[in-house]
């Protein structure tokens, strides 16, 4: 199965900017036998329930998150420039808000129904922070129902 929907996590590490240069070589690749939407989503981390009122998030997060997910998405239509079949390409930015990025990015996937591969960037970490702590890309690879492609910084 080829891929239709790209779903790139970013924020905009240059892990992120990893993923986004492999979204965007997969993305051309693909456009070469049909249309293929990438979606770049950033994920607000919100504060969770306040008395039954509903999640916080602060305006100022949402717009920061806009403001790198626009940038990731402008980072992939300029590598796709180039790309002879880029008119099959769409490219759309997103904002999440959820209480954990990774469960926000796996909830992305899956509510779409159509998200084929998650492309996502890691840190290198070692030791018993990562084994504590885990992972938002461990975290995604672990619960998304589609393919997960990992680019290292």
């Amino acid at each position: 199965m080829i891929p239709q929907r790209i779903l790139v996590a970013t924020d905009g590490s240059p892990a992120a900017k990893a993923a986004e240069a492999l979204a965007a070589d997969l993305a051309g690749l693909m456009s070469q036998s049909r249309g293929v939407e990438v979606v770049v989503a950033t994920v607000v981390r919100n504060v969770g329930d306040v008395m039954g009122g509903g999640s916080i998030t602060k305006p100022t997060d949402m717009e920061e998150a806009g403001r790198i997910s626009q940038a990731g998405a402008g980072h992939i239509r300029d590598l796709l420039s180039e790309a002879p079949s880029r008119a099959s390409v769409k490219v759309e930015a997103k904002v999440l808000n959820a209480p954990d990025p990774g469960e926000g990015i796996v909830i992305e996937a899956h509510a779409a129904g159509t998200c084929s591969i998650i492309v996502m960037g890691t840190r290198t970490r070692r030791g018993v922070k990562e084994a504590v702590l885990g992972s938002v890309s461990q975290h995604v690879v672990r619960e998304a129902h589609c393919p997960v492609m990992i680019a290292r910084e």
